[in-house]
This record gives C-alpha cells, structure tokens and sequence, in this order.
C-alpha cells in the first residue's frame, strides 16, 4: 500500500461488558493498493488511489488499564500499567496482580468493510495492511483520547478508561 490518507475517524459504540471492553470506530481512508512480484510487476491491484470506509472493533479485557501515553502497551502491567517486573510467581512487584492471567491491552479483534459505500478495495484488503501500519498510533491517540473524555464526542457516558 501507499499513498495512504486517513481522513476520519468516528467513534460509533462502546460497550463495557463482563469480560471485555469494545470500541467500534468508523475509519474513512484512501490509498493505492497493489502487490507486486521480485521483478516489480503488479500482481494484483494498481496504483490507483482509491477511497474505503471500514468499521474496525477494538477490544481490551475488562479492568486493564490504559495509560494517557501515546503508542500501545509494551511491557507494562495489564493492571497497573508499571514496567513489566515480575516475581517469581508471575505477580506484578507493583500491584501484585497477576501478569499471566491472559488480560490485555486494546488490540484490533475485527475489521469490516464497507461494501455498500464502494470502498475501491482491488483484489486485497487494504483494513488489514492499514492496521498494521497506523494500528498503533490510533490504539494510542485516538483511543486514549476517546477514552479520557477529552473528545468532546459525548460518547464516553460509562467514565472509564
């Protein structure tokens, strides 16, 4: 992919459930996609710059902790958000929660298309390369700042973070 322009992002829900946390964003883009073999030949796709919109669901486990810093969570606590230091049990030195026990920060758990509106997608999936490439800086900003109520949107009614 090049070319890439993200040029909105709309909240549409979250949902605070038992046992995960899950926001669903409305991404509207443009980019070239194509793909092309050891010689340089296009295999599929072009160049052609090509608007999309696809809704991408973000999920975290319930109780996990998200901090106001900016990219995703790397070595920290799921629970306390302090650098990874674990005991020998598997406890964070901090809070004592359990590190091992499978919780996580926000991750992208389902990304889909927008058919009807045309999104110009040929023959790939530009959601799945776009998430690789600004995933990160959208988990950290947009989703922190959603979160914090520092949006303005209204959408944030639950208060947590």
């Amino acid at each position: 992919m090049e070319h890439i322009e993200v040029r909105a992002v709309e909240p549409l829900q979250i949902v605070h459930g038992r046992v995960f946390d899950d926001l669903t964003v409305r991404i509207t883009a443009a980019a070239a996609d194509y793909e092309v073999d050891p010689a340089g030949k296009i295999v599929f796709g072009d160049r052609t710059v090509r608007p999309f919109t696809e809704d991408w669901t973000f999920q975290r486990s319930v109780g996990v902790a998200t901090l106001n810093k900016p990219g995703t969570l790397e070595n920290t606590c799921p629970s306390c958000g302090a650098p990874v230091s674990l005991n020998q049990i598997g406890e964070c030195r901090y809070c004592k929660a359990a590190v091992t026990s499978g919780k996580f920060d926000w991750v992208v758990s389902h990304i889909e298309q927008d058919e009807v509106a045309g999104n110009g997608s040929v023959g790939g999936n530009p959601g799945a390369d776009i998430a690789l490439q600004i995933g990160g800086a959208i988990v950290g900003g947009l989703l922190g700042s959603l979160l914090s109520g520092n949006s303005g949107s209204g959408n944030n009614s639950s208060g947590w973070k």
